[in-house]
């Protein structure tokens, strides 16, 4: 988690890539400070951030009791303590702010948040349950609980509570981001594509919806390529037909992250993993002439995988009880080495990484057609899990 670079970004964006690996924070960090000021312009008064109300309070109610103005301003303390990375003091400040002031919502906000940023999930179930109590429709509320629940592994009551926050906040991109993420987490893919899109739409320019587009469409292509393995000539044309479009598109979308975000710590390596990705779209188009890489059912004799070493599970991702699988897509060349590996669908914490490593080690015997060997493309999938 990348947290120096997103002190003052709304809570799904300093959070999420904790729950998911393709959600780069660093490219939302430019339009943080603008969202939070938008964010507190569409709350109505009840709901605006202390620190905001406060101000208002001042200016419209010179006389206002000092013993409350003196609560907003410590309230707006804890909260500039989170801002600034610093949890534990924030912990400190906004308990004894709840102390004083239980229906305090706003603190009881950010010390959940500082307690999930300090992975202390069982304080902060306690504190964000109860700021939900006080603002059962608050977005940055909901958007924080289904966070932790995703941090605790409880993915449907995520998706449920981030379904919610979606419901009071259909004008909230971020809503509808972390949403989408969630659904990609779980592999909903179809949902995870309507929430990316929903996202862009709000705003066309969030670097990282469009890097969540992209994942899922890579996902929905390779499931369709996965079944169009067992069908008719006919259906497994068209499903053929429909992978090839959406990895077009992703490759799209991905572009527009790297356009949009050139500077995020993720671009370097999304850069060759996008030329991998332009290999595969032209080595496999039907329309190429000088195709050499191709697919199972288009061999004489399929490569043979007879070594695939397992990954290593990292200590941070068994730290946040991450589990799931990663897909890999790689080519098995008539060299005998693997070739232009990425991945298609990522877990966080180190696992695609792992994943990665360990499919670079496979040993296999190269596909046979025509007589002769060629390269194939192949995807490889990876389950961890903890026991």
């Amino acid at each position: 988690m990348r947290s120096t670079q997103h002190n003052f970004a709304p809570l799904l964006l300093v959070l999420a890539l904790a729950m998911c690996a393709c959600l780069p924070c660093a490219a939302a960090a430019p339009h943080a400070q603008a969202q939070d000021a938008a964010q507190q312009q569409q709350q109505s008064p009840q709901q605006q951030p202390v620190a905001v109300k406060s101000q208002v309070d001042t200016a419209v109610k010179p006389s206002v009791d000092d013993a409350a103005k003196s609560a907003f301003d410590d309230t707006a303390r804890g909260v500039a303590l989170y801002k600034q990375t610093k949890y534990k003091e924030a912990i400190k400040q906004l308990r004894a702010v709840t102390k004083k002031s239980k229906d305090d919502a706003q603190a009881w906000l950010y010390l959940g948040m500082s307690y999930l940023r300090t992975d202390d999930t069982k304080k902060a179930t306690e504190a964000l349950q109860t700021a939900r109590r006080l603002r059962p429709t608050d977005v940055m509320t909901l958007n924080a609980l289904a966070v932790l629940f995703a941090r605790r592994g409880e993915d449907s009551e995520a998706i449920g509570v981030a379904a919610e926050a979606v419901k009071y906040g259909k004008q909230n991109f971020e809503a509808h981001y972390l949403l989408a993420a969630l659904n990609y987490r779980a592999g909903r893919f179809p949902q995870a594509l309507e929430g990316a899109e929903a996202t862009l739409k709000l705003n066309p320019t969030f670097p990282s919806a469009h890097y969540l587009k992209g994942q899922t469409l890579l996902g929905l292509s390779d499931q369709a390529q996965t079944n169009a393995w067992n069908e008719t000539p006919e259906v497994r044309e068209m499903l053929s037909e429909k992978s090839r479009v959406r990895y077009e598109e992703a490759v799209q979308a991905l572009e527009a992250f790297v356009r949009l975000a050139p500077d995020a710590p993720e671009v370097p390596k999304l850069r060759e993993e996008l030329t991998h990705m332009r290999l595969y779209r032209d080595a496999l188009s039907p329309s190429n002439p000088n195709r050499s890489i191709y697919a199972a059912r288009e061999v004489t004799t399929k490569a043979n995988i007879y070594s695939k070493p397992e990954p290593m599970y990292t200590e941070r991702a068994r730290h946040n009880g991450v589990r799931g699988t990663v897909r890999v897509r790689l080519v098995l060349g008539a060299d005998g080495r693997i070739h232009h590996i990425y991945a298609t669908r990522r877990l966080p914490d180190g696992l695609t990484e792992a994943a990665i490593s360990a499919a670079q080690k496979i040993k296999f015997t190269p596909a046979i057609k025509d007589g002769r060997p060629v390269s194939q493309f192949v995807t490889i999938e990876y389950n961890f899990n903890i026991y």
